[in-house]
This record gives C-alpha cells, sequence and structure tokens, in this order.
C-alpha cells in the first residue's frame, strides 16, 4: 500500500483515541446515559470499516495495475505500457517480468487506439508472487521443488471475440496461463 492510505488510517485510529480521551476527560463517562458506551463503539466500528475500505480500494487498484492486454505481436500494462513482443515463445517471460517490475505508482500509459494495438486476450492477475531463486532454496532434487521454481499466479484470461462473444477462464498456475493464451 502507499503511504498516504497508512497516513489516513493513522488518523482515524488517532482521532478515535484523542475523542476517546477528551470523552473521559471532560466527564462525559460519569453519566448514567448508556449511550456513551454505543457511539464509542460505533466509531471505532467506523474506523475499521474506514480501514476495510482503503485495504480493499488498494487491492482493486493493484489488481488493475496488474492487468496486461496482450495482441500477437506486442503486450500493453498501464503502468509499463506497450512492450514488443516479436516471438510468441518469449511473451510468458515478458509478462513475468512486467510483473515483477511493477512499482503500483498513480502513473497511467494511455491504452494505444484499436488501429495500432488490436488485443486478443486481456489477462487479470489477481495473485502474483515471483518464485523463489535458486540460491535462496535448499539443496533438494525433487519435482515439488521443480514445482515450486514456478510463480504463484492466479487470475483470469478473456478471450476477445467480438462476433461470438467473450470466453472469460480462470487459471492458477502459469502453465495454465501459457495453455490459455496458446489456444
Amino acid at each position: 500500500m502507499k503511504k498516504n492510505n497508512y497516513v489516513v488510517m493513522a488518523l482515524a485510529v488517532v482521532a478515535g483515541i484523542f475523542l476517546l480521551f477528551l470523552w473521559y476527560y471532560l466527564g462525559f463517562n460519569k453519566v448514567d446515559n448508556p449511550l456513551d458506551l454505543v457511539i464509542s463503539i460505533l466509531w471505532w466500528i467506523a474506523d475499521a470499516l474506514i480501514i476495510a475500505g482503503i485495504i480493499r480500494a488498494e487491492n482493486k487498484r493493484q489488481e488493475q495495475i496488474r492487468t496486461i492486454y496482450v495482441s500477437p505481436a506486442a503486450l500493453f500494462n498501464s503502468e509499463r505500457g506497450v512492450v514488443a513482443v516479436p516471438d510468441a515463445a518469449d511473451r510468458m517471460n515478458v509478462m513475468e517480468s512486467i510483473l515483477q517490475a511493477l512499482e503500483y505508482d498513480f502513473s497511467n500509459e494511455d491504452m494505444p487506439e484499436k488501429e495500432d494495438f488490436e488485443y486478443k486476450y486481456v489477462v487479470q492477475t489477481e495473485t502474483y508472487k515471483p518464485a523463489e531463486k535458486a540460491e535462496d532454496k535448499a539443496e533438494e532434487e525433487s519435482a515439488d521443488q521443480q514445482e515450486q521454481e514456478q510463480p504463484d499466479w492466479k487470475g483470469k484470461v478473456t478471450r476477445i471475440d467480438p462476433e461470438n462473444g467473450n470466453e472469460e477462464t480462470e487459471f492458477s498456475t502459469p502453465d495454465e496461463l501459457a495453455a490459455l493464451l496458446a489456444a
């Protein structure tokens, strides 16, 4: 998350603590009224909802930034722009390098015109975690280790078909994604 999200969350918590301090300092807690407790509970619920909303909005924003549009000869990402991929065999490696290099800042490249960039697939990545490097792993020679070398990559692919309608398919491994993009 960005620093301003943490600032807003911290301000909400600090404001709640300050108002609770004022409640007791001004002596409102000495009045026999259950409204004190209700107001306090409502305030903390509001704080929790604000924090949950900020986290959800940030996760959605990052998911949108991870979206990659795939054409036969290029890729487009809103943070990176258009990236040429003349060889379809390199497509997955280029997509991984784009996802690994994302900074999730607020820069935004404009989508190219339809005449210049006609995409066939939209890859929406829900989660992406790069594979562990070989030097970071224990020295094990097993099939399980080879599976761990793949990144954790989940999401959905939308195949664009203006005539028959778009087809959306979920994937949970890079191999599934590669098979969907090859179809």
